[in-house]
Formats: C-alpha cells, sequence, structure tokens
C-alpha cells in the first residue's frame, strides 16, 4: 500500500513537471525559434536541436532552478555545435574536390569532365587573393605539405592551417552560388573578420 501510494505520488509530480516545462516552452517557443533562425538552422535540423536540448533538460532538471534562462542558453550551445561540425564538413567537402581535382598526379590523362572541372576550379581560385591562391596552389597542384607550405611563405604551420581553411571556406561559397538555386545550400560564413580575411582583407595571420 506504501508503495503504491508513492508510486502515485511519483505520477503525480511527473505530471506537475510536464505541464510546467509545457507552460515554459509555450512561452519561450519565439524566443527559442529567434535563436534557431539567427544561427540559420535548417528547419529538419531545428527540431532535432531542440529535441536534443530538452533531453538534457529532463535528466538536470533537478538542478534548474530557471528554465526560462537555461533553456535558451542550452539551445544556443547546440546551435554553436552544429554551426562548427557543419562548417567542418563543409571544407571537407572542399578539401576533397580540390585534391581530387586539382592535383595533376591525380590522373595522368583526365576525361573532358574533370579538365573543365579543373579549368572552373582555377577560375574560381584565381578570384580570390594573393595569399590564398599560393596557399591553395602549393598545397593542391604542387602537393606541399602544412609544413612545406609554412617555409615557403614564412608562416607557422598552425598559421597556415587557419589561413587554408578561410580559403577553402571562401572557395566553397563561390562553388556553392554555383549549384542551382534548388539545390544550394548556404555555408557557414563564420566570424566578419574571416569572412575579410578569406576574400582580401587584412586577416590574424598576414604577419
Amino acid at each position: 500500500m506504501r508503495d503504491a501510494a508513492l508510486e502515485q505520488g511519483d505520477d503525480v509530480r511527473r505530471e506537475a513537471e510536464n505541464r510546467e516545462l509545457e507552460r515554459v516552452l509555450r512561452t519561450l517557443r519565439p524566443r527559442l525559434g529567434a535563436i534557431l533562425a539567427s544561427f540559420r538552422i535548417p528547419p529538419q535540423d531545428a527540431d532535432d536541436l531542440l529535441n536534443n536540448v530538452l533531453i538534457q533538460y529532463v535528466h538536470k532538471r533537478e538542478l534548474i532552478r530557471t528554465p526560462e534562462a537555461w533553456l535558451p542558453g542550452a539551445l544556443r550551445k547546440e546551435c554553436l555545435m552544429f554551426r562548427r561540425t557543419r562548417s567542418r564538413s563543409f571544407t571537407a567537402a572542399v578539401d576533397t574536390a580540390l585534391l581530387d581535382t586539382m592535383n595533376p598526379a591525380a590522373d595522368s590523362e583526365p576525361p573532358q569532365e574533370r579538365a573543365l572541372m579543373r579549368r572552373t576550379l582555377r577560375r574560381w581560385i584565381s578570384s580570390l587573393n594573393e595569399r590564398c591562391r599560393s596557399i591553395l596552389h602549393l598545397r593542391y597542384y604542387l602537393g606541399y605539405e602544412t609544413s612545406e607550405v609554412a617555409e615557403e611563405m614564412g608562416y607557422s604551420p598552425a598559421s597556415v592551417d587557419k589561413v587554408t581553411r578561410r580559403c577553402l571556406d571562401a572557395l566553397g561559397r563561390k562553388m556553392a552560388a554555383a549549384l542551382p538555386a534548388s539545390s544550394r545550400r548556404k555555408p557557414n560564413r563564420g566570424r566578419t573578420k574571416d569572412r575579410k580575411a578569406s576574400d582580401g582583407g587584412p586577416g590574424e595571420d598576414d604577419a
């Protein structure tokens, strides 16, 4: 009898907690939606991110005093992690495309389609700033390792890695812009100063 009473008390408490969570979500829905929109989270991923946050809340709710403050903060962290992962994936895709297409050793007698892609990539690369053109030429056309690029250009290997990622992001935006509008997805553009460094403005690694 006592166990049944305890179980009934737990059920009542869970129902009350669920009603409170529903109330908080109704209140926060516009704010949570604005956070997702500010990070440009695709609709198909927005629900997953929000569900991840709610699962975290359920596990931690006894420690959370103000869900109205905790939920938006947790969602921002989820969005940041999502954008960083998406950015790395996007940069890796551009890196693979360059390795497959730019390196002359990849195919001694490229078919017409590969030759066309090489010409297109070279045209896009030629529109980048001089530093990006030099790094991408050394890295992908001549096959230099990061340490060799750093020695050739007088940078540290860490700086070469950072600048290469920015250059790949700038090149990726040009590649994405060339896609048909129906299949185009906006890549993560990062911080404003990163965009300026990629597109020809001063960057923190110029020295």
